[in-house]
This record gives structure tokens, sequence and C-alpha cells, in this order.
């Protein structure tokens, strides 16, 4: 006898079917012509199962899904119906998987814990730099791509705990199997975070001395870099100015032309307890921030300098060009901003003030503490209504996008920020204003004062510049 479960699957696959029960005999005809007859199917256990289970579900659950969406039955009956082509599609896919699988130049990346889901096409370039978004389109497209041991689309959202495997060809600009290594790498982006202080930073925390995987088989190589400027060198330590545009370290897809290359090019040898990837970084700047660094030879000086910053004795200088006139732009006196920040809910490149996650997630979340402290010390007002500030900020916390992010939330992002900025390219400038030009820490060896300060870069008082001849009032 056909069961009522039967029949739906027919009704299913081959709607040109007769599927009553008067009509069963035609319909095991039918199914006889497809070399499908009712017999050879062998489920009549699992039938009486799925037909148990719907009883229990309730009415409701039958009239939406008679017969259980995913179950086994359905898949093998499924199967009996497809087409050559599906079948050959299906046959493609899986050996595309298999080939990723035991592809000795694939690369796993795990993706941190905590991570928010967003789209593989957003997310994965982000997370392995070294694929675009377009080679990714190509990836996926190709089947190169699986995520979480399933091929995915570009819409696939990958969170905190994915796991995502790439079949890319080693020869690939940067690939870190280019390098040498032979067997199959795993980026665990978890693992290959050391926590540092500064605004565009990570955050406060020690060093978790893990040797990251992507690094297996890597030498980093020094390049000279004219570009460099060192304010001040001793055996222990060096201060410098980095320019805009420069990445601090080395990172999974970008391993050369950073500032730890041209520092190994200057010194050789620097502090490696911060990790092989980034020697001598106690604090970072984003890349488009540019300003003053310390840098520690040796590991005494990286020591004293982390404890420094995270009991937050360092004084932080920065200054901003920012769009109109925030709060306390009419006084002498300074502002004080004190509001959490934490990661944004669905995209992994911002953040955000931690009391609107609850308007942007179900998933609240408290933030970190992050305190920024500022002083307005000049305001353009253009003739179309526009209006521009300069101002000397002091940073008491370091935590990532700190001032960029707490600038935007009074409404006045500073100018060319691509990411808190919504009209960023009308302003028409290569980089972000925004420059570290004051550090004042405790020499490390010697316990005496260092006071370092510069002044503003070129990319920002050109913009002043600008500013300034536009027949503007100054107030």
């Amino acid at each position: 006898m056909i069961t009522n479960a039967f029949l739906t699957v027919l009704r299913r696959n081959s709607p040109h079917l007769h599927t009553s029960h008067k009509n069963s005999t035609k319909i095991s005809l039918n199914c006889n012509r497809l070399g499908t007859s009712f017999k050879r199917f062998q489920f009549h256990s699992l039938i009486e199962k799925k037909e148990g289970k719907e009883k229990k579900m309730g009415r409701k659950s039958r009239q939406s899904d008679p017969f259980g969406v995913g179950s086994e039955f359905d898949r093998k009956v499924e199967e009996l119906f497809e087409s050559k082509e599906e079948k050959k599609e299906k046959e493609e896919i899986r050996r595309k998987k298999e080939m990723s699988n035991n592809d000795p130049n694939s690369v796993t990346i795990k993706v941190p814990e905590g991570n928010f889901a967003e789209r593989l096409d957003k997310s994965l370039p982000f997370l392995y730099p070294s694929v675009s978004r377009t080679l990714c389109q190509k990836l996926v497209k190709e089947g190169k791509i699986l995520v979480n041991g399933m091929e995915p689309k570009l819409s696939t959202k990958v969170k905190g705990g994915d796991s995502i495997r790439i079949s890319i060809d080693p020869l690939h600009q940067n690939h870190p199997l280019s390098q040498g290594n032979n067997e199959s790498n795993t980026i665990d982006l978890d693992n290959t975070s050391v926590n540092f202080v500064e605004e565009g930073s990570r955050e406060e925390g020690e060093n978790v001395g893990v040797y990251p995987k992507w690094m297996n088989g890597v030498d980093l190589v020094g390049e000279d870099m004219p570009s460099l400027v060192f304010i001040h060198e001793d055996e222990h330590l060096a201060v410098i100015n980095k320019p805009p545009g420069l990445m601090v370290h080395p990172s999974p897809g970008h391993l050369n032309g950073t500032l730890v290359n041209g520092l190994l090019a200057k010194y050789g040898k620097l502090s490696m307890l911060s990790g092989p990837e980034r020697p001598g970084i106690v604090h970072r700047l984003d890349r488009d921030t540019a300003g003053i660094m310390v840098i520690a030879r040796t590991d005494e000086a990286y020591e004293s300098l982390k404890k420094q910053f995270q009991e937050r004795t360092m004084v932080k200088k920065y200054a901003a060009v920012v769009c109109g006139r925030p709060q306390g732009w009419n006084s002498s006196e300074s502002v004080m901003i004190d509001k959490a920040i934490c990661r944004h809910p669905s995209d992994i490149n911002k953040m955000v003030i931690a009391t609107q996650t609850s308007k942007l997630s179900s998933a609240s979340s408290m933030g970190k503490e992050a305190r920024t402290e500022y002083k307005v010390e000049k305001v353009w007002n253009l003739p179309k209504k526009e209006t521009f500030s300069l101002l000397d900020i002091q940073i008491h916390t370091g935590r990532t996008h700190q001032i960029r992010v707490h600038m935007s939330s009074m409404g006045t992002p500073i100018v060319g920020d691509p990411i808190y900025c919504k009209k960023h390219s009308k302003h028409q400038v290569d980089f972000l204003l925004l420059a570290s030009k004051y550090l004042e820490f405790e020499h490390p060896i010697s316990h005496e004062k260092m006071k370092f300060s510069i002044p503003l870069p070129d990319h920002i008082l050109q913009y002043m510049e600008r500013l300034n001849s536009s027949e503007i009032v100054d107030e």
C-alpha cells in the first residue's frame, strides 16, 4: 500500500502524476517505468517512524511539512527522481569538496570567537586580506571555498568559531605556503592576535605568546624605507614618526611593506616578546594614522613600556580635523567623552558605542571603558554652511578606533574617515586627518621622563591651508 508520505513526495517531485489513492495503480505503473517502484525504496520502517512523529507534532506541522524537511527518506526519494544532469552536477560538487579537503595547498581560517555574523564575501577579505572580494566570488563559484565543510553561497553568514577552508594557488601573492611550507596551513585568528594599547589598536591585555600558524615557513625580511623618520634612538628603544598609509606589522596576506620590515632593515634584531610577526611593536596606529610610535629594541624595554601602557601612565596626544563643531567649541576648557565601546554586531570592520548595540542587535553588550578628552583649537566656517574644527585630543584608554568612534558619535566624524564618515569621499583626502603628535613616558632603563612632539603631517597641513583659503570666518 502506498502511504501518504510517499504520495506527498511524488507530488513534490513529479507533479504530472495523479497522486490520489484511487490512482495508486497508475502511480505504481509510472514508478515502475521510472525504475522507482515502491518496493525498491525499502523505507517501510522509516515511513512509519515519520508518520508517528507527525501525529505527535500535530495537525499544523503535518500541513506545513507532512514528511519532515531534510530527512534521509526525503533525500533518497529525491535522488531517485533526479535527472542525469542533476546527478552529474552533484557528483562534481562532491568531487570538488574531496579535492579541497585533500588539497595540501589549502588554507583553513578559524574565525575569531565573538565575531558577529557577516556575509562571506565581506568577511573573508577582512579575515584573510590576500583574498579580495572579487577573488572570493571566483573561488566560491569554482567550489574552492568551504565553510564548516559545506559549499557556501556568497551570502552565507560566517561567525565566530566557523572554519573557512580555501583551496588557492600556492603561487598566489603572499600565500603563506609560497614561502616553502608544504603542509596544510591553519590560520587561527584567535591565536594570532597579540593585544596592544593605542588608538586604532587591539585592546589592552597581555602578550598571549602563541606562534601564529600562518607564520610557519615565513621569514620576515628587512626593507629599506627612506620615508621612516627616527626621532630618538638608543640601545633599548627607538621613537619614530610613522607616515600615513604604512601598516605597522605583517598579517596574513600582507607580509611585506610594513613598518616592521623597515625596522628589521635598520636594526636587524628587536624584542620578540610581542610575537614573531610583530618584533619590537608595543603599540600600533591604524594604517592611515600618522605620528609618533615607540619601538622596543630589547625585551626589558618591551616589558616596561607594555606595563606603562596598561597602567595608563603614558601620555598620548593627537590632532584631528573633524566635520562640524563639537561640544565645547566656544570654550577654552576641555571636554571628556566617557562612552564604552564594543564591536559592531554585524560589521566586523567597525566599532560602536556600547549603548547602540541594543538598537542594532538583540544581543546587547556593556562594551569596554573608553575615555577621550579633547579641546577645540580652531573652527572654520565655510560659505556653504560647512564647518570644520581642529582638535587637540588626549586619550586615557586605548580602544580600537577609539577617537574615530567617539568623534563620530558626537556627529563630528574625522575628515576622510572611510568607516565612520559618510561623506569621506567628498573631502578628497588620501588619508584620514588624524595624527599622533605627542608621547610621554618613562625610559625603561634610566627612568628618565621622555617627551616627544612633532609638527602636524603634511596632508593635514595641506587640508588646513585649503580651509584657510576658502574665505572662511575663523572663530
